[in-house]
This record gives structure tokens, sequence and C-alpha cells, in this order.
């Protein structure tokens, strides 16, 4: 800011007026003001001559200073990284095999539930089959041939239950029911971020073949054996 003063000679009264440059440089190299949304930041203001001009031009910066809140559109992209790590953390969306609705049943087939049950063979044969049971394939307690599943994690049941496994006349059998305690498993969803199991239990795929069921798909709390 330049400040001129005059001397009233009639009445002795010294006036001071302030002229502030508006806009560009002027002669005297006062500093251009920052805009409103900081585009402008009034670097301008170090072509200032003198000391007191170059100080005229520190009212620029204060427009850079105003448009700070403008960058606050940088945390509009923060908002966006935020929805794509929400948006990829494993189990945050329910795909096939995990709702109430879908069973995923081997690699390729998904069955149509509770209409229908995912049949398993040998625990290489999937098939989806509409009714209560599935083929009973050489029955055996120790060592279950065959498989008749409802559920393949808690998330094909109600909110409260469990997919709880049982071997059922030589075949494991699994069913949605309120606890699994007396059951000889719950089976889970491995390799997802809410597998299912109670707190502090993990959920593993060992001993699944003494159920006649595939690492690959199933996996029980805690690794139970049968």
């Amino acid at each position: 800011m330049t400040v001129r003063s005059w001397v009233s000679v009639s009445s002795g009264v010294v006036l001071s007026i302030g002229l502030v440059a508006a806009g560009c440089a002027n002669s005297d190299g006062a500093g251009e003001l920052g805009s409103a949304n900081g585009s402008n930041p009034g670097g301008n203001g170090a072509v200032g001559t003198g000391a007191t001009n170059g100080s005229s031009g520190a009212v620029g910066t204060s427009g850079g200073v105003d448009g700070g809140p403008g960058s606050d559109s940088a945390t509009g992209s923060e908002g966006g990284v935020d929805a794509a790590a929400d948006a990829s953390v494993p189990g945050s969306d329910a795909g096939p095999g995990n709702t109430t609705s879908s069973l995923k049943c081997g690699m390729s087939l998904t069955c149509a539930i509770p209409g229908q049950l995912c049949c398993i063979t040998g625990a290489t044969a999937y098939a989806c089959m509409t009714g209560a049971t599935c083929p009973n394939v050489a029955p055996n307690p120790s060592a279950p041939g065959s498989a008749a599943l409802a559920c393949d994690n808690s998330s094909n049941c109600a909110a409260g239950t469990s997919c709880c496994l049982d071997v059922v006349a030589g075949q494991s059998v699994s069913s949605c029911k309120a606890s699994c305690a007396t059951s000889h498993a719950q089976l889970c969803a491995a390799f997802t971020a809410d597998p299912g199991c109670p707190a502090g239990v993990s959920c593993s795929t060992a001993n699944i073949n003494e159920f006649g069921l595939s690492p690959f798909f199933y996996a029980t709390c805690g690794g139970v054996k049968n």
C-alpha cells in the first residue's frame, strides 16, 4: 500500500490517503491482489521495488490463503480412494455362494436355495438337486463318500444362524441352525474378510476331507476332525 501525505497550509492538518493497487501492479511495483479461488496466489508482489511496495504484494498472498479451502477438493479424491478400498474388501459384496438364495456348488454350479441342495460325491462330482436329500454313496460315518449341502457358510443362512455340518447315516449334511454346539462342525467361508466363525476361532481347511469335502471349496471353524 502506498501512503502519500499532504500538509494543509491553512489548517495545519495532515491528511493521509492510502492507495491500494487492485488487479495488477502499478508503476510503483505494487503486487496484484490474489484471486478468491487462489488461482492467483499474489506472487507478483515480489515485483515491488521498495519495502512498502513489496508489502503490498504480500496482500496478494491473502488471495492464495482464501483459495486454500478450494484445495478441499483433494479431500474428495480421498473419499474416492476409500470407496475403491471398500469395494475391494474381500467378502464385502455377497456373490454366488454367499447369499440366502444362492449356494456355490463346486467350481461352476450355483444352486437355488432353499429349494435345492448341492450334492457331492467323492469330493469331486457336484450337482444341484431339487428336494431334501442327495444320493448317499458309500455311507461311512468315519469318512463319508457323499454330501448334501443346504449351505456352506453362515452367509447362506438367516441372521443369527450358522451353517452346521453333521454326519447323518454316513453322509455329510449341512443345514442352518441357531447353534452348532451339538453338530460335528461349523462350515465357514475361508479366505474372506468375515468367514463366519465365532470370535477367536479361525476358518481352516484342515481335516475337511474327513467329511468328503474338497479343501478347494470348503472349510470348518477350527479345522475340526470328523
